[in-house]
């Protein structure tokens, strides 16, 4: 299981920024739009399959809402100019 610090409780352990800073509430709502995106296509990948034209349009539907999530993250995130070269 993956282990993930916790952002909001560094200012509380002894650091001197205690001022909330917008852009990690960004990336944070960002992350957790991606892996709830990630949870429903494995749902959609678990269902049972029943009808195969239904348990295709489930993981259709999920990979497209994947795509979504995952570009907005590289745009947002990751391209050039975005939140990790202002963080540089």
């Amino acid at each position: 299981m993956a282990r993930y610090r916790r952002f909001d409780a560094i200012g509380a352990a002894g650091s001197t920024a205690t001022t909330p800073v917008p852009e990690l509430d960004d990336v944070r709502l960002r992350r957790a739009g991606l892996k709830a995106a990630l949870s429903a296509l494995e749902i959609a990948l678990a269902a049972p399959a029943q009808q195969r034209g239904a348990w295709v349009g489930g993981v259709r539907e999920g990979l497209h809402g994947l795509h979504e999530v995952w570009t907005r993250h590289m745009v947002e995130t990751e391209a050039p100019g975005a939140f990790l070269d202002e963080l540089v």
